[in-house]
């Protein structure tokens, strides 16, 4: 480190060579007491361009490009000539900002159809065994079906009919009924429609397999065809009142808990024919 490198205390002599104080003049007061600046840091200020030449061309054109570019894509800039943000001022009486979604084209979202429906007031335990005997009834629908089958036509009246009685008198028991009465049309109904086109088809592929099988394969082999259509026929006629027991179970169970149940597409179909189809006239 060189003298000029370190800083002496002008209180403090130091002792040259032949006895003298040793005094650095970059460090030594002048005769109005100011220290002149030393010579290293004389030297890089000499070397530093002065502050008040412009900048250079190359990085002017830089700085234009960049604040063009975020005014025209981002409308700010990130540099200090862009507005400071004014203090919020703690004004109780100031007015939070509003949206207004008409003017920013924003839609709420529709409806959501599979929400339960609210009962206005306490559900009785009349109204829950009520609702609970509509959805029940489709299990005597299929009893009376295996039995007798014209005699569907009366037990798929109950729920109707429990409808009608409790429409003006409990929303309750008045929506399960209509589910259960449409869910009860729509299982037998399709069940016969089943049935129908079941018999009808598998006539037809009965016909067609016997030429086949007497021409290319033989007897055994219709015989199992045969077979194999009777038990897919079978089920797909099954199938649909063994689905609508299953639900409607579950329904009366909900029902005389006093709870909403609501059948998948059919407690939404219904709903919709009520507000805006033929059944909000008719019943």
């Amino acid at each position: 480190m060189s003298d000029y490198d370190k800083t002496i205390d002008p209180a403090v002599p130091v002792e040259g060579g032949n006895g003298e104080p040793k005094q650095d003049w970059n460090y030594q007061p002048n005769d109005d007491g100011a220290i002149p600046i030393p010579v290293r840091i004389g030297s890089r200020l000499e070397e530093a361009p002065p502050t008040n030449e412009p900048p250079m061309q190359g990085v002017a054109d830089d700085d234009a490009i960049v604040r063009e570019y975020e005014r025209k894509y981002y409308r700010q800039s990130l540099y200090n000539d862009a507005p400071m943000p004014q203090p919020r001022v703690g004004d109780s009486h100031k007015q939070k900002r509003q949206w207004n979604f008409r003017d920013i084209n924003v839609k709420a979202p529709p409806k959501h159809r599979y929400q339960t429906r609210a009962i206005s007031g306490e559900v009785q335990d009349t109204e829950r065994t009520w609702a609970a005997i509509a959805h029940a009834s489709a299990l005597l629908t299929i009893l009376v079906a295996i039995a007798a089958a014209p005699g569907v036509l009366l037990t798929v009246l109950i729920p109707l009919g429990i409808y009608l009685a409790f429409r003006n008198k409990s929303e309750f028991v008045a929506f399960h009924a209509l589910q259960a009465f449409t869910i009860q049309v729509v299982g037998t109904v399709g069940a016969l429609v089943l049935l129908l086109a079941g018999t009808l088809v598998l006539g037809t592929l009965i016909a067609i397999s016997a030429v086949l099988s007497l021409v290319l394969i033989g007897i055994p082999f219709l015989i199992f065809f045969v077979l194999l259509l009777v038990g897919l026929v079978l089920f797909s006629v099954f199938v649909l009142p063994l689905g609508m027991v299953v639900y409607s179970m579950i329904a009366a169970d909900a029902a005389y808990k006093g709870r909403i149940y609501r059948y998948p597409y059919i407690a939404d179909w219904l709903d919709d024919q009520l507000k805006n189809g033929m059944l909000g006239s008719v019943i």
